[in-house]
């Protein structure tokens, strides 16, 4: 497992500096102070960039309103804990094993209004599946904290690097992204696979 105060050397290592973060919390050099500015983004951006294993949640989602436009007969709150809603279902009933085609998936989106986001659909009891908003506080997978490390180098490397980052560019975002792909690689194996569903054209085909 990998903490904080690891991911954020790591990062830094990424990018060539032998700066050890010890407590990140209290610690106030130039390096602590740019990690705790981008360590939240980083995480939501990965959260948001594949369906980890891990923070996959489902939940009851909480009626706002009904027919909140033409297009949508309800409105959902959005769950406090979700970084993002990966797909919707009456009662709860998500497919089991299948992996469905973006024609099958039932079709929803996110509204938001000053600080209020809503989900908007045309289910009744709907459910979600989601993504959680992990906090920074929490430990990772080791090969998820390597992936956010990568992300926050990505991050922090224009700031940090302010005269150099031309030069060394390609090769932190070549290097980041490749641990982000390792990252959703191993991840994926540790989930059960997926039937794919019939194809469109055998349903046209039988219906």
């Amino acid at each position: 497992m990998m903490y904080k105060n690891t991911i954020a050397s790591r990062a830094l290592s990424m990018l060539g500096s032998s700066t050890t973060i010890v407590d990140l919390d209290n610690e106030n050099t130039v390096e602590a102070r740019l990690i705790k500015l981008h360590l939240r983004t980083a995480l939501d951006t990965l959260l948001e960039k594949h369906e980890w294993s891990f923070a996959r949640r489902m939940v009851k989602l909480i009626e706002h309103s009904r027919d909140p436009e033409p297009r949508y007969g309800h409105a959902y709150s959005f769950p406090v804990n979700a970084a993002v809603i990966r797909r919707i279902a009456p009662d709860g009933m998500f497919p089991i094993g299948v992996e469905l085609y973006p024609d099958q998936e039932i079709p929803f989106e996110v509204m938001t209004f000053g600080t209020t986001d809503l989900i908007y659909c045309n289910v009744d009891n709907a459910f979600a599946e989601f993504t959680e908003r992990m906090s920074e506080n929490a430990s990772f997978k080791t090969y998820f904290g390597l992936a956010l490390a990568a992300q926050l180098a990505m991050d922090i490397g224009p700031a940090l690097i302010t005269n150099n980052w031309p030069k060394v560019k390609k090769a932190v975002l070549d290097e980041s992204r490749s641990l982000i792909d390792e990252g959703i690689a191993l991840d994926i194996t540790k989930t059960p696979q997926k039937s794919p569903a019939p194809c469109p054209l055998v349903r046209v085909r039988w219906q």
